[in-house]
């Protein structure tokens, strides 16, 4: 067992605007499952996925969206970090 959490990074679109997300699985989440979320599981339809871009940015920042793919996952990758780590990344991405 490990303390490295598996942390999905993807850079949205909607509309005009990028948005860039972490979303931290915790620790030993396999890569593919990870993967899958955001690509074919819950987390790749627009109501899943306003919703955890309004948690991140704010619910001004992103209408809450019904079922539908107008929220483009542009890139991502799969990094593999400590709690103190995925914390510090978050705290970044904020400013």
């Amino acid at each position: 067992m490990t303390d490295k959490r598996t942390v999905f990074v993807g850079v949205f679109q909607y509309k005009d605007k990028q948005y860039t997300l972490y979303y931290d699985f915790g620790i030993d989440y396999s890569d593919e499952a990870a993967e899958f979320m955001f690509v074919d599981g819950n987390y790749s339809c627009d109501c899943n996925r306003s919703l955890l871009l309004q948690k991140e940015y704010g619910d001004e920042a992103i209408p809450e969206l019904a079922c539908g793919d107008e929220i483009v996952l542009k890139e991502y990758h799969i990094e593999h970090l400590t709690k103190k780590e995925v914390q510090a990344k978050l705290r970044r991405a904020e400013k």
